[in-house]
């Protein structure tokens, strides 16, 4: 079966950017190729044209060529006359799509197109409360509308994006959890962790619930006096203020007790990442606005405590006090009293953890869900 994959990121040496979106499509690709699929990925928004075979997968980089008022138009034609032409001499068997941008809109293709949700912009714009731009709101209703099925990590985000872009409940769904490559987490020492250490992971913006977290903090020095704090994660501009950096917002926010136990280590590369979380006593991730937290699957891979926010998205990873918490950041008093609790337990944490690492081995392995993936592609594409 060969599958082609539309994206605006993917974890290339050659590509420009990627992140969350692009980490989750290579933990499925690789998996997909382990199951004997061949796989294209037309990586789109890049500096320059590239062609790049490597194994089973064929990478595509495409180029933005148009500029002006109607760009965004004539750049989703050039890709969809791109990607077709592979369609047809490649016999693509389907083409998946992600929601972002409705880049898809407009577009037309020979084979089923099948559109993951990985969180749209209206999506975004609705768990914030910000108002979305007519034209991106049009563009994202209009490519789901027009895609064959729709894939959702949970059925939080699938009833959430129905509500926002009043779709159809008579399009065919399936939701398939988002895959871990547990060979980059394969080595979880529940009992070896730098003791009184706390992690958050992920990007650095306001969605993410970051100004949350120096109340929280304060608190729990006032309470925990020896406890360090960790961050991990590209930094990024926030729309709220105008500001390039909302790392130098945050930083701002911290008391000095606070910031002298803060350490920012920036973005760091992927295969790095499971040797930061061993050390981690707890990863706290307060985030707002999420499909499913990738950077908390991870976490969990390498059986941490964790303390997420209760919101939605958390409510299908999380059995609170079983493994992990759900707790409203914005109660920082409650929040960084759960955190003490579980800095000052060892066995707590331990325990935590192991029920982490379980559920991810049992619903979250990539090999899983990428054989889930397989079977409704199969089924989209007999029809």
């Amino acid at each position: 079966m060969h599958i082609g994959f539309l994206t605006p990121e993917y974890p290339h040496e050659r590509v420009q950017y990627s992140a969350g979106i692009g980490t989750s499509l290579k933990n499925l690709i690789d998996s997909l190729i382990k199951l004997d699929c061949r796989v294209s990925v037309f990586v789109y928004n890049q500096p320059f044209f590239d062609f790049i075979e490597e194994d089973r997968i064929t990478l595509h980089l495409i180029s933005n060529q148009n500029k002006g008022a109607f760009g965004w138009y004539k750049n989703r034609k050039d890709i969809n006359k791109y990607v077709q032409y592979f369609i047809t001499t490649e016999k693509i068997d389907i083409l998946e799509v992600p929601d972002w941008t409705g880049i898809s809109a407009f577009m037309k293709f020979s084979c089923p197109v099948v559109m993951r949700l990985h969180g749209s912009d209206g999506f975004f714009c609705y768990l914030e409360q910000r108002k979305q731009k007519i034209k991106n709101w049009f563009l994202e209703k209009k490519a789901l509308s027009s895609s064959d099925a729709l894939i959702s990590p949970n059925k939080f985000t699938l009833d959430t994006t129905r509500s926002v872009f009043g779709l159809s409940d008579h399009q065919k769904v399936k939701i398939i959890n988002l895959g871990l490559d547990l060979s980059f987490f394969n080595d979880p020492e529940f009992e070896s962790f730098e003791p009184f250490t706390i992690c958050c992971i992920g990007t650095i913006i306001r969605k993410k619930g970051v100004f949350t977290l120096p109340s929280i903090f304060e608190e729990v020095i006032r309470l925990l006096p020896n406890v360090r704090f960790f961050f991990i994660g590209n930094d990024s501009p926030d729309v709220f203020s105008g500001s390039e950096s909302t790392w130098s917002l945050l930083e701002k926010e911290f008391s000095q007790p606070v910031l002298e136990k803060v350490t920012y280590l920036g973005k760091i590369d992927y295969s790095e990442v499971s040797s930061h979380l061993k050390k981690a006593n707890l990863c706290v991730f307060p985030s707002k606005a999420e499909t499913t937290g990738m950077v908390t699957l991870e976490a969990m891979a390498m059986g941490k405590a964790v303390i997420t926010s209760n919101e939605d998205w958390s409510a299908e990873i999380i059995e609170n006090g079983v493994n992990g918490f759900r707790l409203d950041p914005t109660d920082y008093l409650n929040f960084a009293k759960v955190a003490v609790e579980i800095l000052s337990d060892r066995e707590m944490a331990i325990q935590l953890g192991k029920e982490a690492r379980k559920i991810i081995e049992e619903e979250f392995d990539a090999l899983i869900t990428a054989s889930k993936n397989k079977s409704f592609y199969l089924e989209l594409k007999r029809l």
